[in-house]
């Protein structure tokens, strides 16, 4: 039998088009496939105030608004 590639793959369970669907809340695997910037990358600049916030469901689960992130991208866009 053939092992499966797919398996060892983390893919978002997201797609990265929930950018447009402003209230849509962006996981990290999506956020960071958005941005280019790795996870600790991504943490560091938020403790900054360098990156959006997220928005805390629970202990374990962060989320970030698609409205902002866009925000965000576009502001970048205008720095560069």
């Amino acid at each position: 039998m053939q092992a499966d590639t797919t398996m060892t793959e983390k893919k978002p369970r997201q797609s990265v088009n929930s950018l447009y669907i402003p209230e849509a809340l962006l996981m990290m695997a999506v956020v960071k496939e958005l941005t280019g910037l790795s996870e600790p990358t991504i943490r560091r600049r938020v403790k900054d105030g360098t990156f959006p916030a997220p928005i805390r469901l629970s202990p374990r689960c962060i989320r970030w608004r698609a409205s902002t992130l866009q925000n965000w991208l576009k502001a970048q866009q205008e720095v560069a």
